[in-house]
């Protein structure tokens, strides 16, 4: 970030390592009521205030919003409001596929309400990643599920909802430091900045635009809701078709999850999150002052963040920004056709979900992020890249190291040559056409530095001999 100060720093060192706990995790208890995915659609709302506002939002997050700090000290949107570098200088300086994004992680949690502590008050049951490519002023969101089992250091496996409330517990301030670790992990990027936000500041958001009209596409029963003392059950029922909902209704019609399916549950969060985001943009709610002051109050008072004042006004400007059709959604499921994870048992956390390879097989993963949100500089350089095998890699594994390029947004085709099985470790070439970020980033996916040359004669503007890393 900038030099700016926030205006409450608790405690601003990254988490580095969580002392051993001696004992196992407890199970997470199954009666678990989640937080509604809506937190994007609140973040959304605080993102296309206009310029017009930028005072005011910054008198009320300055004097309300908790500053949990860590984040990276850069200008947040510098892609596209630098003036003092050039693009390609910036461009040039990107180590990471992925690096040309601006990524945020935006994480929701019970809290406390009225002095009542939700169950799971610090369990973060809705993890999205919010992915801004500044270039091409486009914006997108990746879910991942809450019960995604992970090795949280110090705690052993457990879901990762856990590792905000665990970096919590190892020292105060640094949960959000811990889970922006592990998702950045995860999906193999970096990330910038977090933001966490409580059940009162959906139930509020959504009064605050006057509640939302919602197509409920069938009717349902849920005898286990719970009541507002968390402890006893307020059963929730609601028949199909057209509903105006308040913000009371609209929580429990997003948390609900008895009498279906968590998936169904997601799409009901997706249809809230629409319609809030459309009342805000239709019905004057960001052209009135009073409604935007009591929007920014109500976020005001039920978040934490390590982003400054400034950079969430330069969020503010850069949303409005972004074309309307330029935002996409994805969700990391267990979709057999999506092919990344599944359903899963684990002693202590309960039923979870698994990478396909394993716990931490995370490329093929990080391959489908990548796709999803391509990097604006790697498409802009448009770098081709031939790929022959050495040592004595397989077909099969020079193809998959292929596919992986191209999920990364290289064109990558296999070489004719023949396979030089005298190379015993990965070697790239560059063909001298200046292309910095490609450069860098295959750099850093072979492990190999760039050398000048065409051995393969292919006529790329890349050329590697590639070995895999258990044979080198």
């Amino acid at each position: 970030m900038n030099s700016e100060e926030p205006v409450v720093s608790p405690e601003t060192e990254a988490v580095t390592a969580m002392p051993v706990k001696p004992e196992l995790p407890q199970p997470i208890r199954k009666k678990r009521y989640r937080w509604p995915k809506v937190i994007l659609a609140i973040f959304l709302g605080l993102l296309v205030f206009s310029t017009v506002y930028a005072t005011l939002l910054y008198r009320k997050v300055r004097d309300n919003v908790i500053v949990a700090g860590g984040g990276d000290s850069h200008n947040l949107l510098s892609y596209s409001n630098n003036s003092t570098t050039t693009e390609a200088a910036e461009a040039a300086a990107l180590k990471q596929p992925g690096d040309g994004r601006v990524n945020i992680l935006l994480l929701g949690i019970g809290g406390i309400n009225d002095g009542v502590a939700h169950d799971g008050t610090d369990l973060t049951d809705s993890i999205q990643l919010l992915s801004l490519d500044t270039v091409n002023k486009k914006v997108s969101t990746t879910s991942i599920p809450r019960d995604f089992l992970v090795n949280i250091p110090g705690y052993g496996l457990n879901k990762i909802n856990a590792t905000y409330e665990y970096g919590n517990m190892t020292k105060a301030n640094s949960g959000g430091q811990a889970i922006r670790a592990m998702v950045g992990k995860i999906l193999g990027v970096n990330i910038s900045n977090f933001i966490v936000i409580d059940f009162t500041a959906a139930q509020e958001a959504v009064d605050t635009v006057g509640g939302v009209d919602i197509d409920v596409p069938t009717s349902l029963y849920d005898p286990e809701y719970p009541c507002a003392d968390q402890i006893h059950y307020c059963p929730f029922s609601i028949s199909a078709g057209e509903h105006h909902m308040d913000g009371a209704v609209a929580l429990e019609y997003m948390r609900t999850r008895h009498d279906d399916s968590d998936f169904a549950r997601s799409a009901r969060q997706q249809a809230i999150l629409s319609a809030l985001k459309a009342k805000a943009l239709t019905l004057g709610t960001l052209s009135s002052p009073a409604k935007i002051t009591s929007l920014i109050g109500i976020l005001g008072s039920h978040i934490k963040t390590d982003l400054t004042t400034t950079q969430l006004i330069q969020l503010a400007e850069f949303y409005q920004s972004v074309p309307s059709g330029n935002t996409t959604n994805n969700v990391l499921s267990t979709d057999a056709n999506q092919g990344l994870i599944i359903p899963a048992q684990n002693q202590y956390a309960g039923d979870v979900e698994e990478p396909v390879g394993g716990l931490t097989a995370y490329a093929p993963i990080q391959a489908w992020f990548a796709q999803n949100n391509p990097d604006p500089f790697t498409v802009k350089e448009a770098a081709t890249v031939t790929v022959v095998g050495g040592a004595h890699a397989t077909t099969a594994e020079v193809t998959a190291f292929i596919k992986e390029l191209n999920a990364y947004g290289f064109t990558a085709t296999l070489g004719t040559e023949v396979p030089q099985v005298s190379v015993t470790k990965t070697e790239l070439f560059a063909t001298g056409t200046t292309k910095p970020v490609s450069s860098n980033y295959l750099s850093y996916l072979t492990g190999a530095t760039p050398e000048a040359g065409t051995p393969l004669n292919s006529g790329s503007n890349f050329e590697i001999v590639y070995v895999p890393s258990a044979v080198e």
